[in-house]
């Protein structure tokens, strides 16, 4: 009996992350008295340094020369964990420098390198660490899915600030996606993402498999959708339902942090994607005005190649800055040129750029 219960309490296997690149990465170790032994210290320094390649498609050179010991400690020194396959496609000795070298092709993890670097709060970092907001129509939900991004690294904003910035029934439409609700909350809130959604939790009583016993069943079912604040854009969209005997909090928490790590996994893969996207957001700015500052950006800018207008909420006017250069070099730009663009900067965080109309 007591097996059979336990049958019922483990959770679904999570779906892992098979994401893979294919590299090529060349080994060197020193000639010893044993060819073998070399070879092998050969290919551990080529695996090395194609992982090192999977972690370099996420986080650029300074990071990863900041944080090499840890990355060391918890991801190179386990290379061959983070490679698929691999295959040696030259080999030879070099008696002159006294090493052996390899050149392999290795099919590298980075779904896995992905997670652990989220894990390690290096990529949310290299991300910029973007505010979240959590509005979810079930308490315990909400603060399931507020424990794991927190644990992730990502700042929040929390739910009293969110509701001081709504009026009354726009709860409501922030959570079934209304973009000028959330255009609100990103310009008084300065949240840049947003994890909205329903929720329910449900109990009967069931009999067991292979049993007349009847046990209290716990169902939670959960839809959630990760937003880009001051655009709308949906990142990612989680649904899930899981059911499990005994404990309501139990099936809250297992739903909440199933949820919670595909939103994140989607939500790095697409925000690394976009570095160099800024949002300017600026206070008490005309139609007319607006126009004028766009093309001052254009113009004056160094490295630009678009501004969008994504509109006006709440006397904030919302600006997105396609630029070649970083998110620094574009917010000194802005700065040494404030008086051009008719702007004063107020603040900046991330990819956000605070600034009120001259």
């Amino acid at each position: 009996m007591m097996g059979i219960l336990l049958l019922l309490t483990l959770p679904a296997a999570e779906a892992q992350d098979t994401t893979s690149v294919e590299v090529t990465a060349e080994g060197a170790a020193a000639l010893g008295s044993s060819t073998d032994i070399a070879r092998d210290n050969a290919i551990k320094d080529a695996l090395r340094k194609a992982v090192e390649q999977g972690v370099g498609t996420y986080i650029d050179s300074k990071t990863a020369v900041d944080n090499y010991e840890l990355l060391y400690d918890k991801i190179y020194s386990h290379a061959q964990g983070y490679v698929a396959s691999y295959e040696v496609i030259r080999e030879k000795p070099d008696k002159d420098a006294g090493l052996y070298r390899v050149w392999i092709k290795a099919k590298v993890k980075t779904g896995v390198i992905q997670n652990d670097l989220v894990a390690m709060g290096i990529l949310v970092s290299e991300m910029g660490r973007p505010r979240l907001a959590i509005v979810v129509d079930n308490e315990d939900l909400s603060y399931t899915l507020e424990d794991y991004f927190q644990a992730q690294g990502f700042p929040l904003v929390d739910l009293p600030t969110v509701k001081k910035a709504l009026k009354a029934g726009e709860e409501d439409l922030l959570i079934e996606g209304d973009k000028r609700t959330a255009q609100k909350v990103a310009a008084l809130t300065g949240a840049e993402i947003l994890i909205i959604g329903r929720a329910e939790v449900s109990s009967e009583m069931k009999k067991l498999p292979y049993t007349d016993e009847r046990k209290e069943i716990y169902t939670a079912k959960l839809r959630v959708k990760a937003v880009e604040a001051l655009t709308g854009e949906v990142i990612a969209v989680s649904s899930l339902k899981r059911s499990l005997p005994f404990s309501e909090e139990e099936v809250i928490k297992l739903v909440g942090d199933s949820a919670a790590k595909e939103l994140s996994s989607e939500i790095v893969k697409k925000w690394t994607l976009r570095r160099n996207v800024i949002h300017l957001v600026i206070k008490g700015a005309t139609s007319a005005k607006i126009g004028k500052i766009k093309a001052a950006i254009k113009e004056n800018i160094r490295g630009v190649s678009e501004v969008l207008d994504r509109g006006m909420v709440e006397g904030y006017a919302i600006l997105e800055v396609v630029a070649e250069t970083n998110p620094q070099e574009v917010l000194d730009a802005i700065r040494e040129n404030e008086k051009v663009l008719g702007i004063q900067v107020t603040g900046y965080e991330a990819q956000r750029i605070e600034a009120k109309a001259r």
